[in-house]
């Protein structure tokens, strides 16, 4: 099977499959699976060591997928052209642009990156050993990883980033030292894309997601004629790495949308001028805003009619009562993700 200029061949089997925390250690000399299945089997360990190196020394990359309990795939590339020396950067499959893998062994910590991740309309996974980080990038090609150096396990973090760095699959994905210690300079030299020393602020930590996924903050408008209401909001949307913008009646904000389109629009209903029922409607009548995403946060208590309306536009409806700026900000990350 060709792939550009390099041939990609693919072995699957529906075996007993292999486990997570030992597919880092797959292709090593001497290694054994440690499940009660395979220790009746036979074998030194060698087999995959050695196939790693005759396909390494022709300048190829050989890898393994594999589900528990589903079978295991292994692949093999090499240089269609004896002139190719290089390793291609290979994939599994396409990386998930949203999704963060956060490598952590503090429980609590890794779930709070994950709801600052989450504010910020970023999904995540967390693995709790190095030997589970490197499989879930082996398996999920996320977009970037978060390492911590002091991990439980036969891998620490150094080890880890060596890994990974090493791997044609997983070398390309960025990764970012959250530790407590201070050694910049050795993350740097391991192939560390950025380095964040606990406590680790909401700012800092989207600040350097940000820098990696190379994207810009995603824009708010938010259009509301209450100006204490706006600089609220606004604030809550800055701290939580937002571009904030405010338009004060319905006609400025139709401007403002025009001049440049936001991400999101938070939508007051009752305003002077223009309110955000005609606003909506203006909205939806035009292609390009047609499936902008909007959340309609009022005080107002709406007829069924009006409601009605408000689905039909495929507006988001809050009550100004019932909800906090932070969840508001969290309800804008998981529209946005």
């Amino acid at each position: 099977m060709g792939d550009g200029d390099w041939a990609v061949v693919s072995v699957a089997d529906r075996g007993l499959g292999i486990p997570p925390e030992a597919m880092a250690g797959l292709f090593t000399k001497f290694f054994r699976v440690d499940m009660p299945q395979h220790r009746e089997v036979g074998g030194t360990g060698l087999g995959l060591a050695i196939c790693k190196e005759i396909v390494e020394a022709h300048g190829g990359a050989i890898w393994a997928e594999s589900e528990l309990g589903e079978g295991s795939t292994f692949y093999f590339a090499l240089p269609a052209s004896q002139e190719k020396a290089a390793v291609p950067a290979l994939a599994p499959r396409p990386s998930k642009t949203r999704e963060i893998l956060i490598v952590e062994d503090d429980a609590s910590f890794a779930r709070l990156l994950a709801e600052h991740l989450a504010r910020a309309g970023y999904e995540s996974r967390i693995a709790i050993t190095g030997e589970e980080g490197l499989a879930l990038a082996q398996r999920s090609n996320p977009a970037a990883i978060l390492l911590d150096i002091m991990l439980p396990g036969k891998l620490d973090g150094w080890d880890v980033l060596a890994r990974l760095k090493a791997n044609p699959i997983t070398e390309e994905i960025p990764v970012i030292i959250c530790t407590a210690l201070e050694d910049r300079t050795k993350a740097i030299t391991l192939g560390a894309s950025d380095f964040l020393t606990k406590p680790i602020s909401p700012e800092d930590l989207r600040a350097a997601i940000n820098r990696q996924m190379k994207v810009r903050p995603r824009t708010i408008l938010l259009v509301d004629d209450d100006a204490d209401l706006r600089q609220m909001l606004a604030e809550a949307l800055t701290e939580n790495g937002y571009q904030a913008r405010t338009a004060a009646n319905g006609k400025e904000a139709l401007e403002a949308i025009q001049r440049e389109q936001p991400d999101l629009v938070i939508l007051n209903l009752m305003m002077p001028v223009l309110d955000g029922f005609a606003v909506l409607e203006e909205l939806r009548l035009r292609p390009e805003t047609f499936d902008l995403p909007v959340i309609i946060l009022t005080g107002k208590t709406l007829e069924p009619e009006e409601k009605v309306f408000l689905n039909q536009r495929m507006a988001q409806l809050l009550q100004k009562s019932q909800r906090s700026p932070g969840q508001i900000v969290e309800m804008i990350g998981q529209m946005l993700a």
